[in-house]
């Protein structure tokens, strides 16, 4: 009697790849973390729909930052109303616990030059970055749905090129 080797395949597995994503802990007020909840149950899919919606929030604010006149921010209207926005954001309460927020490469750059420029301009405004992703979190939310935001996008890439 003969026995065969039973042929086995072998499996190789690897580590997970992460992706390069950029990892900011936000605290909302209670009313802005709830529609956060209910807004992006309602234009997202799939994993981090909270996540997504932040960042796109994220995107849409920092777009409409493109207009200020760093060299003259001290006449520049849409400079004072970044201050506000800032200063709006940061007052906004009664907070909840964090809730994590991932941005990708792009994004974080973008964040993170408009915060390096506030803070050589006005150095005594803290947590920029902070109060920047509330306020434009409750801008996104307050003025409407998904398609509002994509619609403005696209209509301004079109006229760009």
């Amino acid at each position: 009697m003969k026995t065969t080797k039973k042929k086995s395949k072998k499996l190789f597995f690897s580590a997970p790849q992460k992706k390069d994503k950029w990892m900011v802990c936000i605290r909302f007020p209670t009313d802005i973390k709830m529609k956060l909840k209910i807004q992006a149950e309602k234009d997202y899919s799939g994993r981090g729909k909270q996540s997504q919606l932040i960042e796109d929030a994220v995107k849409y604010y920092l777009f409409t930052l493109k207009d200020i006149k760093w060299a003259e921010f001290q006449k520049d209207l849409d400079y004072a109303e970044l201050i506000d926005d800032i200063h709006e954001g940061l007052n906004q309460g009664p907070l909840e616990g964090a809730t994590q927020v991932f941005f990708s490469p792009e994004l974080q750059e973008k964040i993170l030059d408009v915060e390096k420029r506030v803070k050589l301009s006005n150095p005594l405004i803290r947590d920029v970055r902070t109060g920047l992703i509330r306020k434009a979190v409750s801008i996104r939310l307050s003025l409407g749905d998904k398609s509002f935001f994509d619609s403005i996008m696209e209509n301004n890439e079109m006229i760009q090129t």
